[in-house]
C-alpha cells in the first residue's frame, strides 16, 4: 500500500514537468520521482509498477515536443531502475515472487482448477512451457 502512494507521488512530480519544466523547480520535480519510485521499490508493491507504464500515455500525449524526449528518457530509467531491482538479492524482490506465486497456486487448488492450470500457476511460465 505505500508503496502505491509512493508511485502516486512518482508520478504526481512526473506530471507537474509539463508546468514546471522551464523553472527552477524543474531538478526537485527529477528528484522527487526517482525518490517516489525508490520507496516502491524498496517496499515490493507491484501494483504502482503497472501505474507506472500506463500512465506515460497521458504524459507523452499532454507534453510538449521539447519536454517528451525528456520524459521518456526519465520513464524508461525508471522502468530501468524497476528491472533492475528484480536482480538485487537484499531487495527481496525475487522472494515476494515466489510467495505471491505460492499464493496463487494455492488460491487455485483450492477453488478446484485444473490441474493443468495450477501446474503453471506454480511454475510460472505457461502450461506449454511447464510440460
Amino acid at each position: 500500500m505505500f508503496g502505491d502512494i509512493a508511485m502516486a507521488m512518482a508520478l504526481m512530480s512526473l506530471a507537474g514537468l509539463i508546468r514546471y519544466s522551464e523553472t527552477k523547480l524543474a531538478p526537485l520535480l527529477y528528484i522527487s520521482f526517482f525518490a517516489g519510485l525508490g520507496a516502491s521499490v524498496l517496499s515490493v508493491t507491484k501494483g504502482g509498477w503497472v501505474a507506472l507504464c500506463l500512465s506515460l500515455i497521458p504524459l507523452y500525449i499532454y507534453s510538449s515536443k521539447k519536454l517528451r524526449q525528456k520524459i521518456v528518457l526519465t520513464a524508461i530509467l525508471g522502468i530501468g531502475v524497476l528491472i533492475l531491482s528484480a536482480f538485487i538479492p537484499g531487495l527481496g524482490c525475487r522472494q515476494a515472487h515466489r510467495r505471491s506465486q505460492d499464493r496463487l497456486a494455492t488460491l487455485a487448488s483450492q477453488a478446484t482448477l485444473s490441474p493443468l492450470l495450477v501446474h503453471a500457476l506454480k511454475c510460472g511460465s505457461p502450461p506449454s512451457a511447464c510440460l
